[in-house]
C-alpha cells in the first residue's frame, strides 16, 4: 500500500509543541511517491504542500498533468468530462442529489 505523512495532523504537531522540538528539525521537506509497474513508472504522487494554491480540480490537473508518465494524452483528455461534473458539485441540493443517485459507471460513461 501507499505509505505517507501528511502535514495535517494536529495531534502530531501538538505532540512536537509539547515536547517542545522545532518541526524544521522533526519533520523532512515533502517528497513526492512513484508508482511502478513491471513495465516501468506509470506514475508520481503530488507534492501540494509548496504548489500555488488553485480553485480545484483547476490545480490538480495543472499539478498532476506531467506526473502520469505512460498515460498517453489521448487517454488523459477522457478526464474532461469527470472534470466538468466536478465543476457541478458546486451547485445546489438538487444538483447533489442527482449525482448521489448516479452509479460511478454511469457517471463515467455520461462523461
Amino acid at each position: 500500500g501507499t505509505r505517507g505523512f501528511w502535514k495535517d495532523y494536529p495531534n502530531m504537531n501538538a505532540l512536537v509543541a509539547e515536547l517542545n522540538l522545532r518541526e524544521n528539525e522533526v519533520f523532512t521537506p515533502f517528497l513526492g511517491s512513484a508508482f511502478y509497474s513491471p513495465e516501468g513508472l506509470e506514475a508520481t504522487a503530488p507534492v501540494f504542500g509548496d504548489a500555488p494554491e488553485l480553485p480545484s480540480p483547476l490545480g490538480q490537473v495543472l499539478a498532476t498533468f506531467d506526473n502520469f508518465k505512460r498515460l498517453p494524452v489521448a487517454d488523459r483528455t477522457t478526464m474532461v468530462g469527470l472534470l466538468l461534473a466536478t465543476l457541478d458539485l458546486n451547485r445546489d441540493p438538487d444538483t447533489f442529489k442527482m449525482y448521489d443517485n448516479m452509479s460511478a459507471d454511469e457517471l463515467f460513461r455520461r462523461a
